[in-house]
């Protein structure tokens, strides 16, 4: 073998080493770094504040057929948002209920939980959970939206 080539090759394996000892960990605490991270929404720009309620209603007329039980009655999670008073006292929404997120990374394996995703928790959005709804107008709009293709509901907060 020339030893140009055996030159050009063992140049290879050290560059291949210091990306694997030096690139890999550098890219997984960068990862990590990111997901410890708190990202704060965009701040809302309308005339009101936002709240945020949920409900869970159920229909007692229909079973589920895709619950993990026989004879579950079909239930339906909503959030509603709507505009409140600026100076209500409600704290602050979470962008993901913490019973939402710990389900999620119950089946989420360390990769996926610790570095490939952002920690849900370290999201802030403007919402405040529950306060009044604002008195100025009798009656507002209302849209109707379903988060779908795998989508979750907060995705669109």
């Amino acid at each position: 073998m020339p030893r140009i080539v055996v030159k050009w090759l063992a140049r290879a394996v050290k560059a291949l080493l210091l990306v694997v000892l030096i690139g890999i960990p550098l890219m997984f605490l960068t990862l990590w770094i990111e997901h410890k991270t708190t990202l704060t929404l965009p701040a809302t720009t309308g005339h009101f504040a936002v709240g945020r309620t949920t409900y869970v209603w159920t229909n007692n007329a229909q079973t589920d057929a895709l619950a993990p039980s026989p004879d579950t009655k079909r239930e339906l999670f909503v959030w509603i948002w709507y505009p409140s008073a600026a100076n209500s006292p409600a704290p602050p929404a979470e962008y993901l209920p913490a019973v939402w997120r710990d389900a999620s990374e119950q089946y989420s394996g360390i990769l996926l939980t610790d570095f490939l995703t952002r920690d849900l928790a370290k999201v802030r959005v403007h919402s405040k959970a529950d306060p009044e709804i604002a008195p100025d107008v009798p009656k507002y709009p209302v849209v109707i939206m379903r988060a779908g293709a795998g989508a979750l509901t907060a995705d669109y907060t």
